[in-house]
C-alpha cells in the first residue's frame, strides 16, 4: 500500500510538472493565441486602413479600482501606482464610450512599460487592438499627454 501511494504521488508530481513545462515550451510560438475568436464589441474605434492602428483619447486606469469605485484621474495616481506595483491589471478608458481596453504588453514585458508617467492624465494613444475570448486588448505603441 505504501509503495502504491508513493508511486501515485510521484506520478501526480510528474504530471503537474509536465503540464507546466508543456504550457511554457510552446509559449514563444503563439500559434494557438493567434487564432483569436472575433466578437462584436460595443464600441470599436475606427482603424487606419493603411496601418491597422487605432488612435483614441482617454486615460490609462487601474482596472480594479475603476470597476470597484470609479477611481480615475489625478486624485487616484498614488493609489494606481501602488496597485501597479502589486501587479494589478491596467486598461485604457476610452473618453467617449467609457469602454475599457485591457493593456497588453509588447513581447514578455510589463504592459505599463513607458506608460506609468501617463497614469491619471488625459492622453491620446495609437496602438493595436486584439479581440477574442470575451476581451478586447490594446497594445499601445505611441502615447501623448493632452
Amino acid at each position: 500500500m505504501r509503495l502504491f501511494l508513493t508511486l501515485s504521488a510521484t506520478m501526480a508530481l510528474l504530471l503537474v510538472g509536465w503540464q507546466a513545462d508543456g504550457q511554457h515550451e510552446g509559449h514563444g510560438d503563439h500559434a494557438e493565441a493567434s487564432e483569436t475568436q472575433h466578437s462584436d464589441a460595443e464600441h470599436v474605434p475606427q482603424m487606419d486602413p493603411m496601418t491597422g492602428k487605432v488612435t483614441m483619447e482617454g486615460e490609462i486606469v487601474d482596472i480594479t479600482c475603476y470597476l470597484r469605485h470609479a477611481a480615475s484621474g489625478e486624485q487616484h495616481v498614488k493609489c494606481a501606482l501602488f496597485c501597479a506595483d502589486q501587479g494589478m491589471p491596467f486598461g485604457f478608458l476610452e473618453k467617449e464610450s467609457k469602454t475599457i481596453y485591457l493593456l497588453l504588453p509588447g513581447e514578455h514585458e510589463s504592459p505599463l512599460k513607458g506608460l506609468r508617467e501617463h497614469i491619471g492624465s488625459p492622453v491620446k494613444i495609437t496602438g493595436d487592438l486584439t479581440h477574442g475570448r470575451g476581451l478586447t486588448g490594446l497594445q499601445i505603441e505611441e502615447v501623448e499627454t493632452l
